[in-house]
């Protein structure tokens, strides 16, 4: 909902004998949420556990990995010379079991045109039996093929010429390296926004690049990432929402990530031009392109922002008294055990 709360039906969504939602799943892991000396301390406990459950499966990662054998075989079959690499959140880790693959293909022939590239993988993915369940192709500022994979269900992005995804899977690594805290917060921060409908830029929504530049970003600011400790989870994941609910002013302030001499904020007037006039979205200079401003096409920022601070202000208020449908945990007041949730914990289960 655009108030930030969860919908109505999320009340009635499935709890186990003991009280808690999907991603709690055994009872060490409840007590640790219920009887914690501090709410955010439970909170970073069910950060911990919510990263965990979200972690992919054997059976995840091999359907992936042979969905990109295949693109491999498919797409080396029709130019030997080109690279097909892949980015994004499936080559750093940092996916969601409902993640697509993103995909570039580097090194098409020049006598190719691009339209007629995007055509011809079109073709010849739609020419191996039992690959595609969908498949479009989308003529868009950066066109793409996008298919969605029968035997395992992924989807997949699959672009042409964009070398800048393939070149920031090293920085990013890097980012996971040097803020063991980005893990687990970006899982929670990307399920939040998918569950809303904002995870999509072409809904106004922020991409996942995006979101994780702005949770490096508070990292990088507050000094959550402590050397040779663990930070507070909790904390960090509340303020988070604070500061891009209620504090950050998205007017004025343009964010700036890397290893610049100042990483931090920037003078947003100074340094881009408004997208189509209007200064209210977020925009994050890409580190691995200084000329590149994320989050301009974002124009669902207001809706984001809107739920973060109702997000943060859940979080802050949440008190414990038993992980109940009454009483629920910390994370549950902001994310929901939808039907998929419910459907996961079979899957880790198993």
């Amino acid at each position: 909902r655009e108030d930030g709360e969860l919908p109505a039906d999320a009340a009635d969504a499935p709890w186990d004998a003991v009280g808690v939602p999907p991603w709690i799943t055994d009872e060490d892991g409840a007590d640790a949420v219920r009887y914690a000396r501090t709410p955010n301390v439970s909170l970073h406990y069910e950060v911990l556990q919510f990263a965990n459950f979200m972690a992919p499966t054997a059976a995840e990662e091999a359907g992936r990995e042979a969905l990109v054998a295949t693109l491999r075989r498919v797409i080396g079959h029709l130019w030997p010379a080109a690279a097909v690499e892949v980015f994004g959140s499936y080559a750093t880790r940092l996916y969601l079991p409902t993640s697509d693959v993103d995909v570039c293909v580097l090194g098409v022939p020049d006598a190719v045109g691009g339209g007629d590239a995007l055509d011809a993988v079109a073709a010849a993915l739609r020419a191996v039996p039992g690959l595609v369940r969908t498949l479009r192709v989308i003529h868009a500022r950066v066109p793409l093929v996008k298919m969605t994979d029968a035997a395992s269900g992924v989807q997949c992005d699959i672009s042409f010429e964009q070398p800048n995804g393939p070149n920031n899977v090293p920085v990013i690594r890097r980012y996971v390296r040097d803020y063991p805290a980005l893990h687990p917060l970006l899982l929670i921060v990307k399920a939040f926004l998918h569950q809303r409908g904002l995870n999509e830029v072409f809904t106004g929504g922020l991409s996942s690049y995006s979101v994780l530049l702005l949770v490096v970003s508070h990292l990088q600011c507050l000094r959550f990432n402590f050397p040779g400790g663990s930070p507070d989870l909790g904390d960090a994941l509340q303020t988070f929402f604070h500061l891009y609910g209620r504090l950050f002013n998205v007017a004025f302030a343009s964010i700036a990530v890397g290893d610049s001499p100042s990483p931090g904020y920037r003078h947003k007037a100074r340094r881009w031009a408004p997208a189509d006039g209007d200064t209210l979205r977020f925009s994050v200079e890409d580190p691995g392109d200084a000329g590149n401003e994320l989050g301009r096409n974002s124009f669902a920022a207001f809706r984001i922002r809107k739920v973060f601070a109702a997000a943060a202000a859940a979080l802050a208020t949440w008190r414990r008294g038993g992980a109940t449908a009454d009483h629920p945990t910390p994370l549950s007041t902001i994310l929901w055990a939808d039907p998929a949730m419910v459907a996961r914990r079979e899957v880790v289960r198993r």
